[in-house]
């Protein structure tokens, strides 16, 4: 995630990676573009864009882990797979 007290920027090529996957780290990254240098929706039309596909993503794949979940659940009527 974008860190509040270090930017993501100044994290080491490993934490970049794993930082990069969360929806926070691209809002934060928008918002301090904005307050911070006066961005326009064109400036951040990238991190925007990057932003969107990565919610899509993450609600596709907890749709697809919902599902197999419930049919593990109705299947052995316990939900402890997950």
């Amino acid at each position: 995630m974008e860190g509040q007290k270090i930017p993501y920027q100044a994290f080491p090529f490993w934490g970049k990676l794993i930082g990069g996957i969360f929806p926070l780290t691209w809002s934060l990254i928008i918002v301090r573009k904005i307050f911070m240098n006066g961005a326009t929706i064109l400036n951040i039309k990238l991190e925007l864009l990057i932003l969107i596909l990565f919610c899509i993503l993450l609600s596709i794949l907890s749709k697809y882990l919902l599902v197999k979940a419930e049919k593990y659940a109705r299947k052995t009527g316990n939900i402890a797979m997950f």
